[in-house]
């Protein structure tokens, strides 16, 4: 790596996002060069590596043994000695992340771009042109890179958020274990949920062979490291293949771009509040930025500010309203208590049972769940504005 380079783009960030948006821009012929301070692209990160059927077809995997563990077919959920299971259809899969990261970096190095492992952000200098020059640290070596555009996708605690003086993104904990057992229910993916898990909750997802991604997430680390302990212990004959532990965003950045730094993944918030999914959103902020990004190049946009400006909207658009309505659902599950959870798990049952497949979709659940007499005395006394706030926020979001 030469101690100065220059390109369109630099992506802080060698995670789904920041390759996403990598492999968008580079295949439109846009100069990137994507740095990461991990030793090599696609180490083992907490994640459950459960994505939608879309996200599948967005990255182009379909069809990819190596990139995809199997399809989900049968959901699960378990509060305590209660346990409902249904069949799903067409709702996703379980992928490999580090090897669909490894993909991504080959094709966007295939399509021109550039990769630097091991290579720790620094620090950002604006130029008199309103460019910027990126500095870096390859392994031990001071280097400069020049570009038009900063694509920040490294993370929570983002370096290039501290140097603009962002504010620190809030979040919860979550731990992860690649497993192997013979106990592990093949074909499944399993939630754990209940006032014992104050915040979060816990799963086990198949990855068929006896193979699972086993995980907790919450608001408090001395719970959440409990709670997945206790869940550990239900396998005697285990073999633990990876381990980690992160904070988990929770809730978007006030701002997710400015003047031509564009915010993507965990780094600008993109995290489910309420099933804390990252993946989903990793792609659809990384496309974001790109779309944006590249209409300067095409001539659409006339800036830098008017390209941010471009991307706050469709992030707006998208997702600001969408968390604010999973806010309210987060609200009402942390103030439920085990018999509320059952009748809850009694609700999702009911619509379920002598359904071939259940559709697990989202606003299916939302309205499942509205309109149920049992939930609505559940939500009596837990939102503040009443469940007529809700239904609105559901209908006009």
């Amino acid at each position: 790596m030469n101690a100065n380079l220059t390109f369109h783009v630099v992506v802080v960030g060698g995670g789904i996002a920041g390759l996403v948006a990598a492999d968008s821009l580079t295949g439109q012929g846009i100069s990137v060069a994507v740095i990461d301070k991990d030793r090599a692209f696609g180490n083992f990160v907490v994640c459950g590596e459960a994505v939608q059927k879309w996200v599948v077809e967005e990255l182009g995997i379909s069809g990819r043994p190596n990139l995809l563990s199997q399809e989900i077919k049968t959901i699960s959920i378990v509060n305590k000695g209660k346990k409902i299971s249904f069949n799903v259809v067409d709702v996703g899969f379980i992928i490999h992340k580090s090897e669909v990261i490894r993909w991504l970096i080959d094709r966007i190095v295939h399509g021109g771009g550039k990769g630097f492992s091991n290579t720790r952000f620094v620090g950002l200098d604006r130029e008199a042109n309103g460019g910027f020059r990126v500095k870096a640290l390859h392994r031990g070596k001071e280097v400069t890179i020049k570009s038009d555009f900063v694509i920040a996708a490294d993370g929570m605690a983002s370096s290039v958020a501290n140097a603009l003086g962002f504010q620190k993104l809030h979040g919860v904990y979550g731990i992860n274990s690649l497993i192997h057992s013979n106990a592990v229910p093949d074909g499944e993916i399993r939630f754990f949920v209940g006032s014992e898990f104050a915040g979060g909750y816990g799963w086990i997802f198949s990855k068929g062979n006896g193979y699972a991604n086993l995980g907790v997430v919450g608001k408090d680390p001395e719970d959440v490291t409990a709670k997945f302990d206790t869940m550990m212990q239900n396998f005697h004959d285990v073999s633990v293949l990876s381990y980690g532990r992160k904070a988990i965003p929770h809730g978007l950045r006030g701002s997710v771009a400015l003047d031509g730094v564009l915010f993507v993944g965990d780094a600008g918030g993109f995290v489910e509040p309420l099933s804390y999914a990252g993946i989903w959103g990793a792609v659809r902020s990384a496309q974001m930025a790109a779309n944006s990004i590249s209409k300067f190049y095409y001539g659409v946009l006339r800036d830098r500010k008017s390209v941010s400006r471009d991307y706050e909207k469709s992030v707006n658009s998208e997702f600001r309203k969408r968390f604010q309505l999973e806010e309210l659902a987060v609200e009402v599950f942390e103030k439920m208590d085990n018999r509320d959870w059952n009748t809850f798990l009694d609700i999702v049952e009911d619509h379920a049972s002598g359904k071939t497949e259940f559709n697990f979709g989202p606003f299916n659940v939302a309205r499942m769940l509205l309109f149920d007499s049992r939930f609505r005395r559940i939500l009596k006394g837990k939102v503040q504005n009443g469940i007529l706030s809700i239904v609105q926020k559901i209908i006009f979001r």
